[in-house]
């Protein structure tokens, strides 16, 4: 490959790699989320958690 524009199949990936990257962003933050609500479900049954 020399200067220029890069071939097809190569735009082609990069473009593939950005649409995934925004839905695994959003399934991190999900999984996150719920490891924190696990914790504070986790709080409220055993009767560590308190209000206020």
């Amino acid at each position: 490959m020399t200067g220029g524009k890069p071939p097809d199949h190569v735009k082609q990936i990069a473009e593939r790699d950005e649409k995934i990257a925004s839905p695994e962003a959003q399934v991190a933050e999900a999984a996150k989320n719920a490891g924190q609500l696990r914790g504070e479900i986790a709080g409220l049954t055993d009767g560590t958690k308190k209000e206020g």
